[in-house]
C-alpha cells in the first residue's frame, strides 16, 4: 500500500522527469534523463520502504487473485484521499455514512 499512496502523491510534486510532460517522446526531446530525477531511481534506493514483508515468494505460484468489478466491491482509497484531513476517522465504519453528507 505505501508503494502505491506514494507513486499517486508523487505524481503531483513535479519532483520527477517521470511524470513530467505528455510523453516518453517529449521527454526526450526535452532532454528531462539529464534535467530530472527518475521516480524509479528514488524507489530502486529506497527499496526496503516499498517492500511487502507479507510477500512470500515461494507461495506465489498457490496464489490467484481474482480482481472484483463489480460496484459493490469498489472501496475508497482512504490513504490516498483522505490524506490532508486533520480527521482521518471522518468516515468510520461504526457511524452511518448519511450523517456525514
Amino acid at each position: 500500500m505505501k508503494f502505491l499512496t506514494f507513486l499517486a502523491k508523487e505524481v503531483y510534486t513535479c519532483k520527477y522527469g517521470t511524470f513530467l510532460l505528455n510523453c516518453e517522446y517529449e521527454r526526450e526531446i526535452n532532454k528531462l534523463r539529464s534535467k530530472s530525477v527518475s521516480i524509479w531511481t528514488h524507489v530502486n534506493n529506497n527499496f526496503k520502504d516499498f517492500t511487502n514483508n507479507l510477500f512470500d515468494p515461494l507461495r506465489t505460484t498457490d496464489i490467484n487473485l481474482d480482481p472484483r468489478d463489480d460496484y459493490v466491491s469498489i472501496r475508497l482509497w482512504k490513504e490516498h484521499f483522505f490524506e490532508w484531513l486533520p480527521n482521518k476517522n471522518i468516515f468510520s465504519m461504526k457511524e452511518a455514512p448519511e450523517r456525514h453528507l
